[in-house]
């Protein structure tokens, strides 16, 4: 499901019992067509049904559901599905740090919280921790009994893009995910540098980020679009390929050992089910960005009806499936010394 790569010590910790067990263990095969995207078919595996289907977990597939639960907005969807799949990529919600720190005491900060599925998740494995939850105003929350009920959770109304309300050298462990959309270039050296000020000696930061476009551009369609896309970037002052520059902003701050860097790449449409839910994320992502994205998708710059918008999107994802495109999710992780 996605080559791993790691540099300097990767994360060797045991993969702890999960939801999604049962999913990680199915043996998923892909039926191609010289003519149009790969289909699924399951395998043999433990999560294999008789029937030959793949299995439709709760609560991961109602999130991909072509039937959008009423009770969520499009942003806190597509922020849970990409909460579980990068879970499926790295079969863990943590890194770097040992699960006997978690299992104490521990202070934990999820910085940028949005849906809280994290925290909500890192409560049920290490309930003896204290969680915070740093966002700004919390309309994203999926889970209300969670929000509720938690004794262990304080909510804290801010954003990481300012400077942190919290004293020096307070957490054990610093988690965010997904920020370099948000994030300009120059903002990311203090961003990190207000992260590593919270973060304890001997403490621990987990940054996970994702490269939100194809890695290669095989055909004229798709870089086309990816070209003028990354120039419209550049001139907003927003990072290129920022996920994968993230490691060299961290290292300069000089106050970490151990740092390690994982890198998965996600299947866009091919390699199983799994390749299915990210084209399906990022086609939903792209779509609600049609007002960012759309001039790119046009040679003189206009902006393309939703339906023109719709066709290219089709078009656009069944080449990343045929050729096998694929994106990179970064996780880099470190010990403050």
């Amino acid at each position: 499901m996605g080559n791993a790569l790691s540099r300097r010590n990767k994360d060797k910790s045991d993969k702890r019992p999960s939801q999604l067990d049962h999913i990680y263990a199915t043996d998923y095969s892909v039926q191609r067509s010289p003519n149009g995207p790969p289909s699924v078919r399951s395998g043999t595996g433990s999560g294999a049904s008789s029937s030959g289907t793949v299995p439709s977990p709760d609560p991961l597939l109602k999130y991909f559901s072509p039937t959008p639960l009423p009770s969520i907005t499009i942003g806190t969807r597509l922020s849970i599905q990409q909460y579980y799949l990068v879970r499926w990529l790295f079969k863990k919600n943590f890194a770097g740090v040992s699960p006997n720190i978690l299992g104490g005491r521990s202070k934990v900060l999820d910085a940028g919280s949005s849906t809280g599925i994290w925290l909500a998740e890192m409560e049920r494995d290490f309930p003896n921790g204290q969680y915070y939850s740093l966002d700004l105003p919390m309309t994203m929350w999926p889970d209300t009994q969670f929000l509720n009920n938690s004794k262990t959770l304080n909510i804290v109304e801010s954003s990481t893009l300012s400077q942190l309300p919290f004293p020096d050298n307070y957490f054990d462990y610093v988690h965010e995910q997904a920020q370099l959309f948000i994030t300009p270039e120059s903002i990311w050296p203090p961003v990190i540098a207000e992260l590593t000020r919270v973060v304890k000696p001997g403490g621990y930061i987990d940054l996970v980020e994702l490269d939100p476009h194809p890695s290669t551009f095989p055909t004229p369609l798709i870089s086309n679009f990816i070209d003028r896309h990354l120039e419209k970037m550049r001139a907003d002052g927003f990072f290129l390929h920022g996920a994968s520059q993230v490691e060299a902003i961290l290292e300069a701050t000089g106050q970490f050992a151990d740092v390690q860097v994982v890198r998965h790449t996600a299947p866009i449409g091919w390699d199983g089910q799994h390749g299915l839910f990210w084209r399906q994320h990022m086609k939903e992502g792209f779509t609600i960005m049609r007002p960012l994205m759309g001039p790119s998708t046009t040679p003189d710059g206009r902006m393309p009806s939703e339906s023109e918008f719709d066709r290219f999107l089709e078009r656009f994802f069944d080449d990343c499936a045929i050729h096998q495109c694929f994106c990179n999710v970064y996780r880099i992780s470190a010990r403050k010394r």
